[in-house]
């Protein structure tokens, strides 16, 4: 499998036979037409997870579309499979399960080419210290309660929030994951351009019992095959 990191939650997955498209909002992929399909997920419609320049590529007929079902604004042309939480469903050979956002939307647990890949969007844990204790009790048991549904699946490639508008709480939905879950490669998005948040959370001791599973994606643009 084959990971490039877009921009912010944006990446681009490549299989033996597919390539994944997930959140794209900035930039242009280069997706060639050899012979593999084209997915685009969108989580929701935030403009910094979705942009209809997707759509450049609707009239080829090896791409579809996954969308949560309040993105509007695709053409007729293009191909497109709307979600809600708690779905389960096959798109072009590919299983789709989808969790139900702490925000807005759906995060994606696709199973692929004999890989499973979870694409979080907007689904983290969302505690703010502005906010009251209670409130951000709330948000954790809303949060631990959601992905408790994948416990027990084997995560080939996570890719989790990690926030430094929340300071030093934009960590606890990476950290609540990987310490819950199991997964072999965890990268991390949604962190806005702050490439030191993500250094200074990596080195910390709160990720040395998983540090050798993230993979610090933070060039827009960078690979790794994992």
């Amino acid at each position: 499998m084959k990971v490039t990191y877009l921009s912010h939650s944006g990446f681009l997955i490549e299989t033996e036979r597919h390539r994944l498209v997930f959140d794209l909002f900035r930039g242009t992929p280069e997706l060639p037409a050899d012979g593999k399909s084209v997915i685009f997920f969108v989580s929701h419609f935030h403009e910094d997870h979705y942009s209809k320049k997707i759509y450049a590529f609707a009239e080829r007929p090896d791409t579809q579309y996954v969308l949560s079902r309040e993105v509007s604004g695709a053409p007729p042309e293009a191909v497109v499979t709307f979600v809600r939480p708690h779905e389960d469903i096959e798109v072009g050979g590919v299983r789709v399960r989808t969790l139900r956002s702490t925000d807005v939307g759906v995060a994606f647990l696709v199973d692929v080419d004999g890989e499973t890949v979870y694409h979080a969007g907007d689904l983290h844990l969302w505690a703010w210290s502005g906010a009251s204790a209670e409130q951000n009790r709330a948000a954790g048991e809303q949060f631990r309660a959601e992905i408790a549904r994948l416990r027990g699946t084997r995560i080939d490639a996570a890719f989790m929030p990690l926030d430094p508008r929340q300071e030093a709480d934009g960590v606890l939905g990476f950290d609540t994951a990987m310490r819950t879950l199991d997964i072999k490669h965890a990268f991390p998005m949604h962190f806005w351009g702050a490439d030191g948040y993500v250094t200074e959370f990596c080195t910390s001791d709160t990720a040395a019992p998983y540090r050798g599973r993230i993979v610090p994606l933070t060039e827009e643009g960078s690979s790794v095959i994992i």
